[in-house]
């Protein structure tokens, strides 16, 4: 069971080093179509995640044409 007191080790990082941060950075604050392109790649992602990232780049990248 996992209680507030918990530790936490880190086991091994994602060769794409993308952060928890960064994805959440880039969800909810940024217009940037490239990082969530980067982020999309991860193959580990959630569907529903990687769904919602295409949505946006797709909007972000049709309101520059």
């Amino acid at each position: 069971m996992i209680r507030s007191d918990s530790s936490i080790q880190l086991v091994q990082k994602h060769p794409a080093a993308i952060s928890v941060l960064f994805c959440n950075e880039t969800y909810f604050n940024n217009v940037d179509p490239v990082a969530m392109a980067k982020i999309q790649s991860v193959d580990e992602l959630a569907l529903d995640w990687k769904q919602k990232l295409n949505k946006r780049i797709r909007r972000l990248t049709n309101n520059k044409e």
